[in-house]
């Protein structure tokens, strides 16, 4: 920022600056102006004497269309002198639209300071007061981090433009094919001309800045000088398209492009079209770009900012002056506050007249004390000279009475003796007299001493509450605009939504006539339709009937057939095998097989512990996921590793399949998930944006391109695989541990550190219920059953609970007295016709639930297992069941035909061969 100084003072770094540089400075007659010095009036000299600005040539200027633009830019420096002082000298201050210092006059450089110059010019770079008049900080205020429009997301991404025709007769011939009188106007004419759809400029009446807001980028525009509306749009957090200019600013020097505004030339529309392209195409980008200008204008361009670089620009003039100025140099001048002086006047004048009369009682008794003063002083001089002479007498006497004096001249002296002992003593009463009114003339002086000083008092009170109550006034009257403007934007949309609203009752009139007659036919399809599916349902019933018995009796021939070849076979186990595989092939719809036993165990398939397990939506491939950040590929029928994909930094917490199986997926412990070609094992994607630790991952069964995750930075996430980005974020207050995607890919179950569960709008974004209090401890998992109207969850308060999706009410709850959640990553899974539960208990022990009856079916046990059991997942087509243990460890279980030595403990209805 502060580089812009000694740029801007280097013409001066090798001569310094001298009387004949500011004098140079001194406005001259219209007649000899040229384009070098600017207009007559435009510039002044001041006198900074112990900070306070003593304005010495120049004068303010009273013309209606600038009036009070002098004030405030010598108003911000008279605020840098007393917040941090500024040293004493002479400066000269100019306030055009334009620079004016292009060389030297009459030998002389003027050191003019100036808000806008040409990179050839030789002015002094300042900050533009009328941003102390407008109240910059204010809008600074209002665009903070938190408040400052519509979100990125939802902003129009155009390049929006309002300009006026208030702008320089820049020659534009040749760069659109026309003649235009200024760059505004042949920006706004070209957009209009071939409606671009990349750009929204317009040549019209202002718009509120804070309308700018809504969309995403803005084109800057100078007008006649530098166009101060350049560093309140720095403040709304737009990304800036700023023209190449031959104007600058006191802070261009801080901004840098591409990091703080985007470049672009005189070329026209089409330039910022192309620009607005590649905004789009780098959208991150594009709101990167406007985040540090916001931030600029909130560090540099506040008050604080300005005065600070006018305190720099100021010491660092000081450093060049080559004289010393004296305040008796200069009689003939007036302070910054002398300004106000006549509107003071005649506050004064009003305010001093209703107090007339007391200020003419008080210059009467004054006056009169002061008569009664001289004629005590005359009083006290002629009683000293009847002192003296009543002293000569008595002396005279004395003498007489010794010279024998006769006795007539004595009698003679004795009484002009008594006479002047009367005249002492009338003159001591007229003494006393004169003191005791000068005393009450004082004590009443006092009095109207008093009384003024308390009217002063309340005339200086009144005048800070008039002032008070100027500003209020002020600031009412810019409210009252704005809630005007307000009000008539609102009046209008008012009366458009109305007449909406009429048009659209009266089509809703005509929809609910329509609707009724609709609803009258359909009630009578459906009553013929129930009537034909009820003759359906029991000829079905009768058809199951028949053929259970005839199920049945095939069972029992084959049973019979079976056990007859068995005896005749040495092979008697293979035999044994085929009877219980026929079983199950003609095993009736509805019934689940529960696993038995071990099928395969395969001990350390992940070193460090297995906590990720999914089937594929036909259940032909298995995937597990642990802590070695490996994932692997598993063939379910015979427990045979098919691939083991790497590529994973971190170990891995959850896996999922996208629904069409081309994918597997998996939450790493860290910032990422992983994705790789099933076919291949090659890694497709890192899907990066979570600011904690991935923990759980899921794909949506109606789209194989969403895919949903969470994290422990209490953010959900929606990621477009065929974009690689996410496209929605969810917040929380609580962690997510856990999610599932509904069947069609619209609803979002997630269970969360507060024992919550919530479900998810995926549309809208937002949050459509939530089972509060459903566990008394963290949610470790979530498993949407196949019909898609149930949810099972498990908690570390060792329950699983059944929620019904429609209702969002509790259904089951299952339980056990040795169930024990080992972790808060056990997860519970359904069996494809959601009638069992299966969840590992910290012994190492799998549950299974009869769902229904909320009761413990059976325990599976493998004999060596000493570790806690974390995953299970049951396959779609029904068997196997398959679990994981913190030693890596995964077990395969199937029927009874099964081997591998695990045994089961089943509660109800015992099954036998």
């Amino acid at each position: 920022m502060y580089t812009m100084v000694f740029d801007n003072l280097r013409p001066w770094m090798a001569r310094g600056i001298t009387k004949k540089d500011l004098d140079a400075c001194t406005p001259v007659a219209a007649a000899d102006m040229n384009t070098t010095y600017g207009t007559p009036g435009q510039q002044f000299r001041l006198l900074m004497w112990n900070n306070e600005a003593i304005i010495t040539s120049g004068g303010l200027r009273r013309n209606a269309g600038q009036e009070g633009l002098e004030y405030y830019q010598i108003s911000q420096i008279q605020d840098a002198a007393w917040r941090f002082g500024l040293p004493n000298m002479e400066f000269a201050v100019g306030f055009g639209d334009m620079s004016s210092i292009a060389g030297e006059r009459d030998g002389g450089l003027c050191p003019l300071m100036i808000y806008c110059k040409k990179p050839d010019h030789y002015d002094i770079l300042i900050p533009d007061g009328q941003f102390t008049q407008y109240m910059y900080d204010t809008w600074l205020e209002k665009n903070r981090m938190d408040n400052y429009g519509e979100p990125w997301d939802k902003k129009v991404d155009k390049a929006v433009g309002r300009y006026t025709g208030y702008c320089s007769a820049e020659a534009m011939t040749g760069r659109f094919g026309v003649s235009e009188k200024c760059i505004r106007l042949a920006y706004s004419n070209h957009s209009r001309d071939t409606k671009h759809e990349f750009t929204d400029l317009k040549l019209v009446e202002p718009m509120p800045l804070a309308e700018h807001r809504k969309w995403k980028y803005t084109v800057h525009l100078d007008g006649i000088g530098c166009s101060n509306r350049l560093q309140k749009l720095m403040a709304t957090g737009l990304t800036i398209l700023k023209q190449d200019s031959t104007l600058t600013e006191f802070f261009y020097g801080g901004l840098r492009p591409w990091v703080h505004y985007v470049p672009t030339g005189y070329n026209g529309v089409d330039e910022v079209s192309r620009m607005v392209q590649f905004l789009r195409k780098n959208d991150d980008m594009a709101k990167a770009i406007g985040e540090q200008a916001r931030k600029f204008a909130h560090e540099h361009l506040s008050e604080e900012g300005r005065l600070c670089y006018i305190k720099v620009l100021f010491e660092e003039t000081k450093k060049l002056m080559q004289y010393e100025p004296k305040l008796v140099d200069f009689p003939n001048t007036i302070t910054f506050d002398d300004e106000m002086k006549d509107h003071l006047v005649e506050v004064n004048a009003t305010q001093v007249d209703a107090f007339a009369d007391l200020v003419a009682d008080h210059l009467a008794a004054l006056h009169r004390a002061r008569e009664l003063q001289v004629r005590n002083a005359q009083l006290d001089k002629e009683a000293a000279e009847l002192r003296a002479e009543n002293e000569t007498l008595l002396r005279s006497a004395e003498e007489a009475k010794h010279s024998a004096v006769a006795s007539a001249q004595y009698a003679a002296l004795e009484a002009r003796t008594q006479e002047l002992q009367s005249e002492l003593t009338a003159a001591y009463k007229e003494k006393a007299s004169l003191a005791e009114a000068s005393l009450q003339a004082t004590r009443q002086l006092q009095v109207v001493r008093d009384i003024n000083e308390r009217q002063s008092k309340e005339l200086s009170d009144a005048a800070e509450e008039a002032k008070r109550l100027r500003d209020q006034l002020r600031e009412l009257r810019r409210q009252a605009d704005h809630y005007r403007e307000a009000h008539a934007t609102v009046s209008k949309e008012m009366e458009a939504r109305l007449a909406e609203a009429q048009a659209a009752s009266a089509r809703a009139d005509s929809l609910e006539a329509e609707s009724a007659e609709l609803v009258r036919r359909i009630i009578g399809m459906k009553d013929r339709e129930a009537d034909r599916l009820n003759e359906m349902n029991r000829q079905e019933a009768e058809t199951v009937a028949r053929a259970k018995q005839e199920a049945a009796s095939i069972l029992a021939e084959a049973r019979a057939k079976a056990l007859s070849m068995a005896r005749r076979s040495v092979a008697s186990d293979g035999a044994e095998a085929m009877v219980e595989g026929a079983m199950r092939s003609l095993r009736l719809e509805g019934e689940d097989e529960l696993p038995t036993a071990v099928v395969k165990s395969i001990a350390g398939a992940h070193a460090g512990g297995c906590y990720g397990l999914a089937f594929s939506r036909t259940g032909a491939q298995l995937a597990s996921g642990g802590a070695d950040k490996t994932v692997k590929i598993w063939e379910p029928s015979t427990a045979t590793p098919l691939a083991t994909l790497h590529g994973s930094f971190e170990g891995i917490n959850a896996v999922a399949f996208t629904s069409d199986a081309r994918l597997v997926l998996a939450a790493e412990n860290k910032l990422a998930v992983r994705a790789w070609d099933v076919s291949s094992g090659r890694l497709r994607l890192s899907l990066t944006g979570h600011q904690n630790k991935v923990t759980g991952v899921a794909c949506s069964p109606a789209d194989a391109n969403v895919v949903a995750t969470c994290a422990a930075d209490r953010t959900i996430k929606l990621w477009g695989l065929e974009k690689g980005f996410a496209v929605r974020t969810l917040m929380h207050h609580s962690t997510c541990n856990t999610l599932a995607l509904s069947s069609d890919g619209a609803l979002i179950a997630s269970g969360h550190f507060d024992g919550a569960l919530r479900f998810w709008d995926v549309r809208s974004g937002r949050q459509a219920h939530e089972v509060a209090g459903l566990h008394s401890q963290q949610i470790t998992s979530v498993c949407l059953g196949a019909s898609g109207s149930m949810v099972l969850t498990c908690g570390k308060d060792n329950l699983l609970r059944c929620v019904d999706v429609r209702r969002f009410e509790v259904r089951h709850t299952l339980s056990a007295p040795a169930f024990t959640v080992g972790g808060a990553w056990t997860s519970a899974c359904l069996s494809p016709s959601e009638q069992q539960a299966a969840a590992g208990s910290a012994d190492g022990t799998i549950f299974l639930w009869d769902v229904p009856k909320g009761s413990v079916a059976a325990r599976l046990r493998e004999p060596k297992q000493a570790h806690s059991a974390v995953a299970c997942a049951w396959c779609p087509l029904g068997l196997p069941l398959v679990s994981s243990d913190k030693a890596g460890g995964l077990t395969f279980w199937g029927g009874g035909g099964g081997g591998g030595g695990g045994g089961v403990t089943r509660r109800g209805r015992q099954h036998s061969l």
